[in-house]
């Protein structure tokens, strides 16, 4: 029935703009413009992506009037579902696809006749500059109703023209990477007279229709790529080092890093640990925890202080650090006078929040007018403590 449907869409359209072909070199052309939310640019007809991501594919359209002034009245642009399963596993599919279709051919979830429409995941963006009827008033429409997703827009006045080499967008489909997917995908749109076709002004069909593809390679073991960790990237431990008696050796032993995929497999090999002054040996990860897209380091002994302890995730270009710095309530880097001044601040609701390992100086849970005491025998050297005061972690 969904069949029925969609060749009486193409039939709209043929009626609309029907007319004898005359030869032109107008393309279609399916690109990536995302993944997992972060733009690709410029859009790739080639790319690699691992289970679970998610890709932002555009429909763009290209050259239907290099071969004189004619404008582009309309067009409909059809995607092949038979293309979502073309890799040796798994499936590149539509966002919340499986909700609304399926790929035994139904197509029809909700009713008999009729599926539930997509339209968070395909949809025709008209407000977009470089739409191809951008400002020109437009009919358009999207219809992810059936398996084919379809795109299409005309105009009753003059259509574009369409300079050699500039794309033009057609619409948007979110596809999502299914779990267990791998090999080579190809997506492309449905070639039929009916699925995709471009019209001139004239009514006249534009032919030949180029049509190009994208093709996605998926490799299960593509590494997760890490993208910040807690506590945060310069965070600097203010809090006293050692009970004022020198016991119970304090500091950060842990530090969290999220990935933008859950990651696998990860050993303390995978990671390496130096400090800044180099004068010192660094902590030893002693065991990796997994939580979802984190890994939950856990070193000894305590991080150093009055030194910068840097983690880096091997294989990548990311980095980490974390400061001891024993009294620098405002994280500038030194311990002195404007520390002393930042706390009761705090206390006050004055200025912005800190962390609590800034303001909670003697390590009791929580912030109150005794680390404003503790502060002051860190800045005076009280006990077993050195004087703080005036001390800095290095430039790095």
């Amino acid at each position: 029935m969904l069949g029925v449907f969609r060749r009486c869409m193409g039939a709209l359209f043929v009626a609309v703009f029907a007319g004898a072909a005359f030869a032109q070199t107008a393309t279609f052309s399916v690109e990536a413009a995302a993944r997992n939310g972060v733009p690709i640019t410029p859009r790739l007809s080639t790319i690699s992506a691992a289970p679970g991501d998610i890709l932002t594919v555009e429909i763009l359209a290209r050259d239907w009037s290099v071969n004189g002034g004619q404008r582009l009245r309309g067009y409909q642009a059809t995607l092949d579902s038979e293309a979502y399963t073309g890799g040796l596993r798994g499936q590149i599919s539509p966002r919340a696809f499986e909700t609304t279709t399926d790929l035994n051919g139904l197509c029809s979830r909700g009713s008999e006749e009729r599926g539930i429409a997509n339209s968070d995941n395909a949809f025709i963006d008209a407000l977009r500059s470089d739409f191809v009827h951008f400002g020109r008033n437009p009919t358009a429409f999207t219809n992810s109703i059936a398996c084919d997703y379809a795109y299409g827009s005309g105009v009753s006045g003059g259509g574009p023209l369409g300079a050699r080499g500039i794309k033009r967008y057609c619409g948007t489909v979110i596809l999502e990477v299914s779990g267990d997917a791998e090999g080579m995908f190809t997506l492309r749109l449905a070639e039929g007279e009916h699925e995709s076709f471009m019209r001139w002004d004239t009514g006249k069909a534009i032919t030949p229709l180029a049509f190009e593809t994208l093709t996605v390679t998926v490799v299960p073991s593509l590494a997760p790529q890490p993208v910040s960790a807690f506590p945060p990237d310069g965070a600097i431990d203010a809090r006293q080092p050692s009970t004022p008696a020198g016991a119970n050796r304090a500091g950060w032993v842990e530090i969290e890093i999220a990935f933008d995929r859950p990651p696998v497999d990860l050993t303390p090999l995978d990671f390496s640990v130096s400090v800044l002054p180099n004068n010192v040996p660094p902590p030893t990860i002693d065991a990796v925890v997994i939580n979802g897209n984190s890994a939950r380091l856990q070193f000894s002994p305590p991080i150093s202080v009055g030194h910068w302890t840097i983690f880096s995730v091997n294989g990548t270009d990311f980095t980490t650090r974390l400061g001891f710095l024993p009294g620098d309530v405002n994280a500038d880097g030194t311990t002195g006078p404007l520390d002393i001044v930042r706390l009761p601040d705090v206390l006050n609701g004055v200025g912005d929040p800190l962390p609590i390992w800034q303001t909670d100086i003697d390590r009791s849970g929580q912030t109150n007018s005794s680390d404003i005491l503790r502060e002051i025998d860190l800045l005076n050297g009280a006990g077993v403590y050195a004087a703080w005061n005036g001390r800095t972690l290095p430039a790095n």
